[in-house]
C-alpha cells in the first residue's frame, strides 16, 4: 500500500511540473521608461565641458541608449548665458573652452520637444593636494570579494583638510584616477568619494584611495595622475544612491530598488522629473611615477 501511494505522489508532482507550462505574460510598469536622463558637470578646469542626454527605456529593451537630439541646451549663472552646441555624436552637447568660477551656482536648462528642464548647482571651495605616491604590496584585497597574490599598487593621498564652519557645511571630494594621462576609473564605481565628516581639518597622511593590480600597468614605468573635486553634498548622495542600487547591491538586508537621487526637475511636468545629475566642482590635481615591480624583487613587501 505504502508503495502505491508513493507512485500515485510520485505521478502527482511529474504532472505539475511538467504539464504546468501554459505561456502567460508579465505585466512590467513602463512607468521609468522615456524619462530624460542627464549626465554633465561644470568644473573650475578650463575646458571644453559636456552633458549627456538620453532617454530610459523598457524593462526588455536591449538597444544601445536612446540619445536625445535637437534639444536646445544651455547654462545660466546671473546675467551670463553659455550655450551648448550638438557635437557630432547624437546627444552630446558641448560647451566652448570655459571654467567655472568657485561660489557662483549654474543652472542648467534643457527644451526638448515640449518640455523643459532644469537644474541648479554650485562649486564649492576648492581642497588642495600636498602630493600622492604609491605602495606596493605582494598581495592583499583588490576588490570586494577579490584577492589577488599578484601584487598590487596602492595609491596613497596626503593633504591638509580645511576644517569646516559647521558638520553640514563640511567638504564632500571625489577621486578619480588617470594612468599615462588615460582615465582609469572611467565609471562612476570606479571613483572613490570622502565625506570628510570624520578628518575635518585634520592632515590626511597616506590614505589609500585606490588599489591597482600588477596587470594594470602596460609598461615598467607609469604616470598616475590623481585627479581630486570638491563636490556638493547632493551629487555626493546620488552617488551613494547609485552605489547601493549597484556594487552595495545584494543580501537580505538590502534596500527596495529605486532610483538615485537627482537634480533634474521637470518644468512642465513636476511628476515626470529627469534621471542623473547635473554637478560642478573646483578641482585640483597631483602626480607620482609608478615603477613596476617584479614579484621576485626585493622591493617586495
Amino acid at each position: 500500500m505504502k508503495t502505491v501511494i508513493f507512485n500515485v505522489l510520485i505521478f502527482f508532482a511529474f504532472t505539475i511540473f511538467t504539464f504546468c507550462t501554459e505561456p502567460y505574460d508579465i505585466d512590467l510598469p513602463e512607468t521609468e521608461s522615456n524619462r530624460l536622463i542627464v549626465e554633465g558637470k561644470l568644473t573650475t578646469e578650463k575646458t571644453i565641458h559636456k552633458v549627456i542626454i538620453s532617454r530610459s527605456s523598457g524593462y526588455f529593451y536591449n538597444l544601445p541608449p536612446k540619445m536625445e537630439t535637437g534639444a536646445k541646451v544651455f547654462i545660466t549663472c546671473g546675467i551670463d548665458t553659455i550655450f551648448l552646441q550638438e557635437s557630432e555624436k547624437a546627444g552630446i552637447y558641448l560647451t566652448e573652452n570655459i571654467a567655472g568660477e568657485i561660489g557662483k551656482t549654474y543652472t542648467l536648462h534643457i527644451k526638448t520637444g515640449n518640455e523643459f528642464f532644469e537644474a541648479t548647482t554650485t562649486i564649492p571651495r576648492t581642497e588642495k593636494i600636498d602630493s600622492i605616491s604609491f605602495r606596493y604590496v605582494k598581495s592583499g584585497i583588490l576588490r570586494i570579494g577579490q584577492r589577488t597574490n599578484k601584487g598590487i599598487y596602492n595609491i596613497l593621498f596626503y593633504a591638509q583638510e580645511l576644517p569646516s564652519p559647521s558638520y553640514e557645511l563640511r567638504d564632500f571630494i571625489m577621486f578619480e584616477l588617470y594612468l599615462d594621462n588615460k582615465l582609469y576609473t572611467d565609471s562612476l564605481d570606479e571613483k572613490q568619494f570622502l565625506d570628510d565628516g570624520a578628518v575635518d581639518g585634520k592632515y590626511i597622511d597616506s590614505m589609500r584611495i585606490f588599489r591597482l593590480a600588477q596587470d594594470s600597468l602596460q609598461t615598467d614605468t607609469v604616470i598616475a595622475k590623481v585627479k581630486m573635486y570638491c563636490v556638493s553634498e547632493g551629487f555626493y548622495n546620488f552617488w551613494l544612491g547609485f552605489m547601493f542600487e549597484t556594487r552595495f547591491k545584494g543580501g537580505p538586508f538590502s534596500a527596495t530598488p529605486s532610483n538615485a537621487p537627482t537634480n533634474i526637475t521637470n518644468k512642465t511636468n513636476p511628476t515626470n522629473n529627469g534621471l542623473g545629475y547635473f554637478w560642478a566642482a573646483s578641482v585640483d590635481s597631483a602626480f607620482t611615477k609608478i615603477i613596476k615591480v617584479k614579484p621576485d624583487s626585493t622591493q617586495v613587501k
